[in-house]
């Protein structure tokens, strides 16, 4: 596997917020998908970082992929710290 998806699945694994087998389960079809999607890519001629990089884009941002497998409370905790963080910058009617 390609340096580019071991980069891309590290930050993944980090920011999973669920348990050990769903975030294991989420991991594998990850990379599998993440894997065949290179293959598709180098058989059609491209370079590995070429096959590698359409993968990663078309996979999504961890960010969002790390957002679509959140638990409902983690969800939860992300909505609390967002209102959090709005309401401490908000500097009131001017």
């Amino acid at each position: 596997m390609t340096g580019l998806v071991e980069e891309y699945l590290r930050p993944l694994r980090a920011g999973l917020r669920t348990g050990p087998e769903e975030a294991s389960r989420i991991m594998a079809e990850a990379e599998d998908h993440l894997r065949e999607s290179v293959a598709v890519g180098r058989a059609a001629g491209l370079t590995e970082t070429e096959a590698a990089e359409a993968a990663i884009s078309s996979f999504g941002t961890v960010r969002a992929v790390v957002r679509a497998h959140q638990t409902p409370r983690g969800q939860a905790a992300a909505a609390l710290r967002g209102l959090f963080m709005a309401l401490c910058s908000w500097q009131g009617p001017r």
